[in-house]
């Protein structure tokens, strides 16, 4: 089975994104040539940036878009399309 890019998406905590750590080993011995992408919150991004079997992090803080949603419903959703593109473009 081809499979070109891979996305795990977990914003939560660090005790998650820690259990989620043997799911990377695992994807990357059965893909090895694929692009592993990962989204996590901002407080985990360090954790993460050291795992060799990541292609890609992307921080998505939940808190930031909610401020914003407060404050401007379109240029939340603005902001959230704009995240979507970048990641889509991998």
């Amino acid at each position: 089975m081809k499979t070109d890019r891979i996305l795990i998406i977990n914003p939560f905590g660090i005790g998650d994104v820690i259990f989620t750590t043997p799911l990377i080993r695992h994807l990357r011995k059965q893909f090895p040539d694929s692009y592993i992408g990962f989204i996590c919150n901002s407080r985990v991004a360090p954790f993460l940036s050291s795992n060799k079997n990541l292609n890609e992090i992307f921080v998505f803080d939940k808190g930031d878009f909610r401020i914003l949603w407060r404050a401007s419903k379109i240029d939340c959703i603005r902001q959230f399309l704009k995240f979507l593109k970048i990641i889509k473009s991998k």
